[in-house]
């Protein structure tokens, strides 16, 4: 079996269809009857050449054929290359997901629906300071990254500790701040990390779900404005 070098279109492939099933000669000059129109007279121009302009066409026509080849290689790059810019376009329009702060039930549900979330529940900024608060966001922030690469979809969300104490409470998180849960509303489970608030080992504890029961309310919170909070205590 040989491999077919041809065109692809609809003249070319039948042709060879034909010719594979209808074992006539090949267009030639002894015969012509096999030629299509297009063929013959293209052969009976090189039949009436002399030897040298039938060489000077033939290295005319080798030379467009590396010219062509040159341009589809071309033609090719920049395909590629705008596909990339297509993804990247694309890319520039999506959210980009970061840590939030949980302030009401319905965001929680809406954020967390259909994956794991997880939520950390963070000293008072009276205790913490702004720039404590920040530095636990961070951890957080890389505890996502990370999972992005790994190609998971976790949500992340921090709350005061103190403004949810129902759900607190019903947590059993009366062991102190900063507190870290999973929890996931599909399987109707969640789970307490009791271990040191630090990206390992909050990574570590992405890996299961401790506990079964029905996850708990939030409640409504107010959102965390550091500019307004520590302006006159010099913290930022």
């Amino acid at each position: 079996m040989q491999d077919y070098n041809g065109g692809r279109d609809f003249n070319s492939l039948k042709r060879e269809v034909d010719r594979k099933l209808d074992p006539r000669p090949a267009c030639s000059l002894e015969s012509k009857d096999a030629c299509t129109p297009e063929d013959r007279a293209t052969l009976e121009e090189s039949e009436k050449m002399s030897k040298a302009e039938r060489a000077a066409k033939i290295k005319q026509v080798q030379e467009e054929i590396q010219e062509s080849k040159k341009q589809a290689a071309e033609l090719e790059k920049k395909a590629k290359r705008l596909a990339e810019s297509l993804e990247l376009i694309k890319a520039g329009g999506a959210a980009v997901e970061r840590v939030e702060q949980l302030l009401e039930d319905g965001d929680w549900r809406a954020h967390c629906e259909g994956r794991t979330c997880i939520v950390a529940f963070l000293p008072h900024i009276y205790d913490d300071g702004a720039a404590g608060r920040r530095e636990k966001i961070q951890v957080l922030d890389q505890v996502m990254k990370e999972t992005k690469k790994d190609g998971k979809s976790v949500g992340f969300l921090w709350s005061q500790g103190g403004d949810q104490f129902e759900m607190e409470e019903v947590l059993g998180l009366q062991f102190g701040f900063p507190a870290v849960i999973a929890v996931n509303f599909g399987k109707g489970r969640f789970g307490v990390h009791r271990g040191t608030f630090d990206k390992d080992s909050i990574s570590q504890f992405l890996t299961s779900l401790s506990r079964g029961g029905t996850p708990p309310r939030a409640q409504m919170g107010a959102p965390w404005a550091p500019l307004v909070l520590f302006q006159r205590r010099g913290e930022l």
